[in-house]
C-alpha cells in the first residue's frame, strides 16, 4: 500500500521526469486559437419579429426576482402598492417594474423613455417604429396594439390621437 502510495506521488510530482511542451508549441497552438477568433463573423442577431419569444424589455426579464431587479437597475425612486394586481410597483426613470411574489410580473415603459430594446433589438419609442421593429399586432384593441409570442406579450398603449401612452411586457397568464 505505501509503495503504491510512492509510486502515485512519484508520478504526480511536479519533479516528475515526464516531458514538458516547449513555449513555441504553446504559443503555436494559442495562435491557431487567436486566428479561429478572429476570422469569425459576429453574431447576427434576428429581428425582432423574427424571434420565437419575447424574453427581455430593456433588459428585464419575467423571471427576473426583486434583487435581479436592483442589480440591474439600482435603487428606485419610488415603490409603491398596486392593490388591483395585488404587486409592489418600483418606479424608475424610464420604467415601472411590478413585482409579485419576489418576481418580475410586469414591465412599463413610460412614454418618455430613451428607448425601447424588446430582447435585444431598439427601436425609437414611437407608434411607427414600434410598429416597423415588431411587424404587424396580433390583436388590435380599443387602446393599443398588442404583438404576442408564446405566453409573453408587448402591448403598446396608444391616446386617442395614436400617441404613445405607454408600452407593457407581461405574461398572459398574470392577466
Amino acid at each position: 500500500m505505501v509503495e503504491m502510495m510512492l509510486l502515485m506521488l512519484a508520478l504526480t510530482s511536479p519533479f516528475s521526469v515526464q516531458p514538458m511542451a516547449e513555449p513555441a508549441a504553446l504559443w503555436q497552438g494559442n495562435q491557431s486559437v487567436e486566428l479561429a477568433v478572429k476570422k469569425s463573423e459576429p453574431a447576427q442577431i434576428p429581428s425582432a419579429s423574427q424571434q420565437d419569444e419575447f424574453t427581455t424589455v430593456n433588459d428585464i426579464s419575467l423571471q427576473d426576482t426583486k434583487s435581479d431587479l436592483l442589480n440591474k437597475k439600482g435603487v428606485p425612486q419610488q415603490t409603491r402598492e398596486d392593490w388591483l394586481l395585488g404587486s409592489k410597483e418600483y418606479v424608475y426613470d424610464d420604467v415601472v417594474v411590478g413585482i409579485t411574489d419576489g418576481l418580475v410580473s410586469y414591465i412599463q415603459v413610460k412614454k418618455d423613455a430613451p428607448y425601447l430594446k424588446v430582447n435585444d433589438v431598439y427601436m425609437e419609442l414611437t407608434p411607427s417604429s414600434i410598429k416597423q421593429t415588431l411587424g404587424k399586432p396580433d390583436y388590435v384593441a380599443e387602446d393599443g396594439d398588442v404583438y404576442k409570442k408564446g405566453h409573453q406579450a408587448v402591448k403598446v398603449y396608444l391616446n386617442e390621437d395614436q400617441s404613445l401612452k405607454q408600452v407593457e411586457f407581461f405574461d398572459e397568464a398574470s392577466f
